[in-house]
Formats: C-alpha cells, structure tokens, sequence
C-alpha cells in the first residue's frame, strides 16, 4: 500500500500488530495521535516526554488501539481515560505545562474519506481503498484540532499505588 508519508506507515504497521487487522478506524487514531502530539510539541511520547500525557478518548473503538499503538499511554498506567460519548474524539493533555488539544473527527469525514477513495484509488474497493484513502486525505479534511483549557483533579493524574496498612489492600494515593 503507498502511503504519504513514510512515517504514517511505520506507525499504522505498529498499530496493525498491536490491533490485530488493518482498519479505517485504527487509521484515524494513528493520525489523531499524530496530529495531537504535533501540536503539543511531543516528538517522543514513548519517551520521558510521554510521561506528562494524558488522554481523554471519547470511544471504545479501533481509533483508541491507534492512539494507544502511537502514544504508549495505557488505561493501565492511568494515562488514557475511557470516556465512551461514541464520538471519534480525544482529549491530549500535557500535564507539566497544561496544554491541551482536542483532536476529533469532521462530521463529514467519512464523505470526504469515500470521495477521495473514488477518486484516488478508482481501482480499489471497500475496506482497502477506504483505509488507503483515511492514510492520505489531507488532515485539514479529516480532522479539527481545538486548543482547549482542561483542569486536571489528583485523581486523574497518573500515580503510583500505596499500601494502606489498616485495610491491608493497595489503594491509589489520591483514592
């Protein structure tokens, strides 16, 4: 498959492994990742840099494997919130200087994403010609990015969990 930019491929095959199938959704996320990290300034958020991001995801579907896949934020290390409004939307927050940006889908992108299929990959059809054309349609056509103000609680900050002796249980600290 011919993608636009050499490194939109290697994240989208990370992303295939980790997902388990190649899929428009799974797309969409690695670009909305992409996108956020760009504009928050993060160049390596696996790195320590990542380590002040948090995400708020506003689905439970494919588009969060590809965020995950791209940002290495996991429910797990209580950076990424699962806050399903079924919309293909995400919240990226960089905790040391709170900016934030949310990133999200346009209303009328899978239109957009169909008609650039037609007319790009005529030959193709479906899935393949749609996932092709989620990689190439410009960002301006698919997603819109808000610079947003977000004020963090303790407890949505990512910790680390602490013995609590009377109850002999472990317990976030913030809990």
């Amino acid at each position: 498959m011919y993608w636009a930019d050499g490194n939109l491929q290697v994240m989208v095959d990370g992303a295939e492994k980790f997902h388990g199938h190649l899929c428009e959704g799974l797309v969409l996320g690695v670009r909305m990742a992409l996108a956020a990290l760009r504009e928050l300034g993060i160049e390596d958020s696996k790195g320590p840099a990542g380590k002040d991001l948090v995400i708020f995801v506003e689905t439970d579907r494919c588009p969060v494997d590809g965020i995950i896949a791209v940002t290495g934020r996991t429910p797990g290390k209580r950076s990424i919130k699962m806050m399903d409004y079924g919309k293909p939307a995400a919240t990226f927050i960089e905790t040391r200087s709170s900016n934030c940006v949310r990133v999200s889908a346009r209303a009328d992108f899978n239109e957009k994403v169909g008609s650039f299929a037609k007319s790009c990959f005529p030959r193709m059809e479906g899935k393949p010609a749609k996932v092709a054309a989620m990689a190439m349609v410009p960002e301006n056509d698919l997603l819109r990015l808000q610079r947003v103000g977000v004020e963090l609680c303790a407890r949505d900050l990512p910790g680390k969990s602490h013995r609590i002796h009377k109850l002999q249980r472990w317990a976030m600290k913030s809990r």
